[in-house]
């Protein structure tokens, strides 16, 4: 939140130093991973990170087909996860790659502005 905060603020090398810091995903607790990983996805998208984006790709395939939710309980439900799915894969130079085996659904669509304009 902080760095895609920063960033709306037009901080982006501060941002950047930020992104660069956080923890590995897998180092954080198991039931915060889904929610991880999609945040990273639309991280690396912003930041243009396509080793990242690879990795959460991987990391979120094999749940394409469930929901991104978050906080104790569910507090906040964020959408597919083949939205995320599909930004890691445009990141990666691969849109094609959005086509989830599981359920032959194409998970990119338009990618929402990042920051409301001032």
């Amino acid at each position: 939140m902080i760095t895609v905060t920063a960033e709306c603020l037009r901080r982006r090398d501060e941002a950047h130093r930020i992104y660069q810091a956080m923890p590995p995903v897998d180092e954080l607790p198991p039931f915060v991973h889904l929610s991880a990983y999609a945040s990273m996805a639309e991280l690396a998208a912003a930041f243009d990170d396509r080793e990242t984006a690879a990795q959460m790709y991987r990391l979120l395939l094999p749940h394409a087909d469930l929901f991104v939710c978050g906080g104790a309980g569910v507090i906040m439900i964020r959408g597919s996860v083949r939205y995320p799915l599909g930004v890691a894969a445009a990141t990666m130079g691969r849109p094609w790659a959005a086509w989830t085996t599981r359920s032959g659904t194409y998970a990119l669509r338009p990618r929402p502005r990042r920051c409301p304009s001032r």
